[in-house]
């Protein structure tokens, strides 16, 4: 059996560069909150219920 890293699996990567996005635009990160409502705008991040965020494929 082998190991594999988190870093090799390409969606395990992005979910984790999502999840840094949005902490940063919660935190209030002054070079996201401006990129944030232009991501929601174009449909890559919508909001759900009770203030949880879901990305959506633009394919």
């Amino acid at each position: 059996m082998r190991g594999v890293r988190d870093e090799g699996d390409c969606f395990v990567r992005l979910a984790d560069a999502m999840a840094g996005f949005i902490r940063g635009a919660l935190e209030g990160q002054p070079y996201i909150t401006t990129l944030f409502p232009q991501a929601k705008e174009r449909g890559f991040i919508r909001e759900k219920a009770r203030g949880q965020m879901k990305m959506t494929p633009d394919f």
